[in-house]
């Protein structure tokens, strides 16, 4: 029910005072008659008073329309979480309309307060659900414990995927180690501990997810995300041998972000071996030093999961005839971030040689503890201009930027 209906006897007789509540630029309209009063309301002083009524009222509506369009599709420890901070605001809302109402809002208030009341009790029936199942979700990514040794590891400056520009400039430019792999892995094994698991049954398989979606009005899709989906397309892509959106993760745990941790590229070649791309074609998005950590994120997954393929629900031993699982089977896999040069600017290269060694050393002893040859690159997509990319690359241009991509940093 819009609220302006049920005050429509009210202010009637005040075209002035309509013409503005049903302008859609009514912030506009009240700072160019702010003096402007009216006398059919009561216990409202000004036009700013019933300019707030609107306002609380249009809020609590709208909190109310968004949790039940959401409680159909959020996970349940989210739903409670919501429902706990809707009943919460809508109580503020319903006791700050006290303060400018009399009379004629009454009505409505007492409305907002049922909805409440109703809120309420589906919060109280979702927890005590969630409590009979057992199925509180965690928050516990299965990565947390390795973040807590890389950060130990770094200076201050390191705040995860928020670190800036700025701030990893000033880290690479000091003389970093990170932990070593065999602790890395017991961060994982420790943390996977705490958690609730039910793999996916694509987790880490070898794929090509073709739909593109369509941006929401308005905006973009990410170019990042428009050139991988290009690069897999049956008809100008480069063919089966390469693959996108990798799930390293997911199933892991019950974070929302496992489920969306995938790799952005990923390209076989004879011999079994294997690149893990991390694709970056636009300078400020995230950083170099951020892109690196990463997929050293991934590496350690990689690693725990097919030392623990048996106990994730496989066969004890990786078959050799499920696409899902043949990934785990990689002779050699080369982790790269693949980024224009101009990615790259501003980074120190003595800095940023040491950090290619740093995670190449650790890549290696990763994968030594699975009989697998690991290693890690900065790597150049050559000849790429955001401003030129094609609507729709051909096979040509992919294949000149994608099949030999050289070294950002030769090793010497």
């Amino acid at each position: 029910m819009n609220v302006l209906s049920n005050m429509e006897e009210h202010w009637r007789c005040f075209p002035e005072l309509q013409r503005l509540f049903t302008n859609a630029s009514l912030g506009n309209d009240f700072y160019h008659h702010g003096g402007l009063r009216s006398p059919y309301t009561t216990g409202i002083d000004d036009l700013h008073d019933l300019a707030t009524i609107v306002a609380i009222v249009g809020r609590g509506e709208e909190l109310i329309r968004t949790a039940a369009r959401r409680a159909a599709t959020e996970e349940p420890a989210e739903y409670v979480a919501r429902m706990r901070r809707l009943v919460s605001e809508l109580d503020h809302l319903a006791r700050h309309l006290h303060c400018f109402t009399e009379g004629f809002l009454r009505e409505r208030i007492e409305e907002l307060r049922r909805q409440q009341d109703v809120i309420g009790r589906a919060l109280s029936q979702a927890q005590e659900d969630e409590h009979r199942r057992g199925k509180f979700m965690s928050t516990i990514s299965i990565l947390d414990g390795v973040r807590k040794l890389v950060k130990k590891s770094l200076p201050p400056d390191w705040k995860g995927s928020k670190t800036t520009v700025t701030a990893a400039r000033r880290i690479i430019a000091q003389e970093i180690h990170l932990p070593a792999a065999a602790s890395l892995m017991g961060g994982v094994s420790e943390t996977a501990k705490e958690v609730k698991r039910s793999p996916s049954k694509l987790l880490w398989c070898f794929r090509q997810a073709r739909k593109v979606s369509e941006a929401k009005p308005g905006s973009q899709a990410r170019p990042e995300k428009r050139l991988e989906k290009a690069v897999v397309q049956k008809e100008n892509g480069l063919g089966d041998n390469w693959g996108n959106q990798i799930p390293t993760s997911s199933g892991l745990s019950q974070n929302r972000g496992d489920s969306r941790r995938n790799i952005d590229l990923a390209n076989k070649s004879a011999g079994n071996r294997y690149r893990f791309i991390e694709l970056k074609v636009r300078r400020g998005t995230n950083n170099p030093l951020s892109a690196g950590i990463e997929l050293l994120e991934y590496a350690v997954l990689y690693v725990w999961v097919r030392q623990n393929f048996g106990m994730l629900g496989g066969e004890g031993t990786l078959p050799d005839n499920d696409t899902c699982s043949a990934l785990l089977h990689a002779k050699s896999v080369t982790l790269e971030v693949l980024a224009p040069c101009n990615y790259y600017a501003g980074f120190d290269i003595s800095g940023m040689k040491h950090v290619q060694q740093e995670l190449d050393r650790t890549c290696v002893a990763l994968g030594e503890q699975v009989g697998v040859e690991m290693r890690f690159r900065y790597k150049t997509l050559v000849d790429f201009d955001l401003t030129q990319m094609p609507a729709t690359p051909s096979r040509e241009w992919l294949a000149s930027r994608f099949e030999d991509s050289p070294d950002h940093y030769p090793s010497v």
